[in-house]
């Protein structure tokens, strides 16, 4: 009853909620996919890029009910912010659209991270144009999966 969700935080209702949030999420990337585009290699003279990698959700994550509520949509990645009304009785999400140069799924692999983001930076660099690439983001994020692959 709703009485009884008074002392149940955003988290638990959330995670209470999975599997109806799992499926809306699902519906949204069904009727989303063909938005996608092909990747766009970067371009060595371009004043700035900005490329994001998904990563795969962890097994501890997922142990912990936790789901994935993020979307590689070429070139934006879209968040899913599933969340409960005030009374935490009622369900939404927000799908909440960020545009980059390119927007790279879990399943992309090194090579076409690489084909896209830095290899034509070498040939730049080599004669004589400088180039900086560089990994950012909070522990957790996805850094060491992108330097390196999956395990």
């Amino acid at each position: 009853p709703p009485a009884a969700m008074g002392n149940v935080s955003k988290r638990e209702a959330r995670l209470e909620h999975r599997s109806e949030f799992v499926r809306a999420v699902g519906e949204y990337r069904a009727g989303h996919t063909r938005e996608s585009r092909p990747y766009r290699p970067v371009e060595p003279a371009a004043a700035v890029t900005v490329h994001v990698r998904k990563r795969p959700i962890f097994e501890r994550e997922l142990k912990r009910g936790e789901y994935d509520v993020v979307t590689a949509l070429q070139p934006r990645i879209v968040v899913h912010d599933c969340r409960m009304q005030a009374d935490l009785v009622r369900m939404y999400i927000d799908h909440v659209s960020f545009p980059f140069d390119n927007a790279f799924g879990e399943a992309a692999t090194n090579e076409e991270v690489y084909m896209n983001t830095a290899a034509a930076l070498v040939p730049w660099c080599v004669d004589g144009g400088i180039s900086t690439l560089f990994a950012y983001g909070q522990t957790g994020s996805g850094k060491t999966h992108t330097m390196e692959g999956a395990p």
